[in-house]
């Protein structure tokens, strides 16, 4: 059975990438906030996002599915600044500055075997309680 989570993802200006093992968005729809011009990629597959953004500040906003089972989230991830992604039942996570191989398309970056290391993160919060930040 699968669950729909919250996604939610701010930063500063610069460019952040994103990519789930286990998680996909299936509707191309997003919201987002900021004060300037903003592109979201989204990969075919629904996994991975690049996040491209001229303003101080940004937040954009969709909806994952996973498996209602979900006690670990892995992901892998790249930023040329300081930002974080929250999925709902998990707590906040930073963004780390990583080694992707650049110039990838969001496509691209969902099936390279060449990103940094997976990371992952535990469940922490009940999914109906949310992180508060979405």
């Amino acid at each position: 059975m699968a669950i729909t989570r919250k996604l939610t993802i701010a930063g500063m200006k610069g460019t952040f990438k994103l990519r789930f093992q286990d998680a996909k968005n299936q509707d191309l729809s997003f919201e987002s906030v900021c004060g300037g011009k903003i592109s979201v990629s989204r990969s075919t597959n629904g996994t991975t996002y690049i996040i491209e953004c001229d303003a101080d500040h940004f937040r954009v906003f969709t909806t994952i599915v996973t498996p209602s089972d979900f006690p670990t989230l892995f992901y892998w991830d790249d930023t040329t600044t300081y930002g974080w992604f929250c999925l709902e039942g998990f707590d906040p996570i930073d963004f780390r500055a990583g080694s992707w191989p650049s110039n990838l398309t969001a496509d691209e970056a969902a099936s390279s075997a060449n990103l940094p290391e997976l990371r992952q993160a535990e469940a922490e919060i009940p999914v109906r309680g949310g992180c508060g930040c979405c």
